[in-house]
This record gives structure tokens, C-alpha cells and sequence, in this order.
């Protein structure tokens, strides 16, 4: 015996359903509406607290984060050189259409609190950025500083994290 699709759908349906029947035979999901901005925020994790001393003469041990080459600002060291103010971010839907872009704001340390001697510990550097998005997408592509980091995000999730991601990397 063979079924077609049509055989499994209920003899009568209630008019109230019949909608969203064909909403779900044509592979809609009826949900909201994809953010229209999406706030990013990177964060380049220290395996271990630093003092500045240690970021700044390396002690022969692999730093992932820095101070920048101004002020107090910080930016990705060793393996994460990549990460510092103004490295380009874009946001593309499944197909590879730009949805938007945009660049990392200055870094910041995160403080973790003193050592025995006194010095400020650093933990992580932060960047921050708001890229508008001029569509919606099922498949959000973000790709920080080309290839360095891409990160695919579905539809749903997007909705769950209300357009703000957060990304960590240690």
C-alpha cells in the first residue's frame, strides 16, 4: 500500500488551522522578524591573569592579550594579533550577500583585581561593535578581521540572544 502526504493530513480540518497547515507545508516557521542590528562583543580571554610587566616583557610565556600601542587600550597578542581597534567585522547571510559591517572599537582590559605585590591583574581584552543590518537572514555569517574568526548563527538563535552576541576566545 502505498500513502501519498495528502493521506496523512486529518479528512476534516478546522478552518482556524487550515493557515498554519500551509504555513508549515511551505517551510515557514511564522516567527518574528530577524534583528535588524546586530551587537557584537569580542572577548580575547588570558589563560592566566597578567600585570602589565608580564604583558610587556612576555616572560617567556604565550600572551593572548596586550596593551595597545595608545593609552590604557588593549588589543589580541601571539596567536590572536589579529583582534585590536578597527579590525573589520561583516556580517553575511547564508548565500554570502553583506548584510553589514562595521570595525572593532578600541579594546578594554577586564581587571581582575591585584597580585601579592600590589599590581592590577588583566584578564581579557574586549571589543564592542554595532553593525546595522540591512536584511534578514535563516544563516547569520559573522567573520571578524576575514578569516580570522567566523562564526555561523541560525535565525533562532539571533531571536535568543536578542541580536547580541557575545564571542570568547582564550
Amino acid at each position: 500500500m502505498i500513502l501519498s502526504p495528502l493521506s496523512l493530513l486529518p479528512r476534516r480540518i478546522p478552518p482556524k488551522g487550515l493557515p498554519l497547515l500551509l504555513l508549515g507545508l511551505l517551510g515557514c516557521s511564522g516567527g518574528p522578524p530577524g534583528p535588524r542590528r546586530l551587537d557584537l562583543q569580542l572577548t580575547v580571554a588570558a589563560k592566566d591573569p597578567l600585570t602589565r610587566q608580564q604583558m610587556q616583557r612576555g616572560d617567556g610565556r604565550y600572551t593572548s592579550i596586550r596593551f595597545a600601542e595608545r593609552g590604557q587600550n588593549c588589543r589580541g597578542g601571539a596567536g590572536f594579533a589579529a583582534f585590536q581597534a578597527a579590525t573589520p567585522v561583516e556580517v553575511q547571510d547564508q548565500s554570502g550577500r553583506v548584510l553589514g559591517d562595521g570595525t572593532l572599537g578600541d579594546g578594554t582590559f577586564e581587571i581582575k583585581g591585584r597580585d601579592p605585590e600590589g599590581e592590577t591583574l588583566y584578564t581579557a581584552c574586549r571589543f564592542r561593535v554595532a553593525i546595522p543590518l540591512a536584511a534578514e537572514a535563516r544563516i547569520y555569517i559573522v567573520r571578524i578581521g576575514g578569516e580570522a574568526l567566523v562564526r555561523r548563527l541560525h535565525v533562532s538563535e539571533m531571536h535568543r540572544l536578542k541580536g547580541t552576541v557575545r564571542l570568547t576566545i582564550d
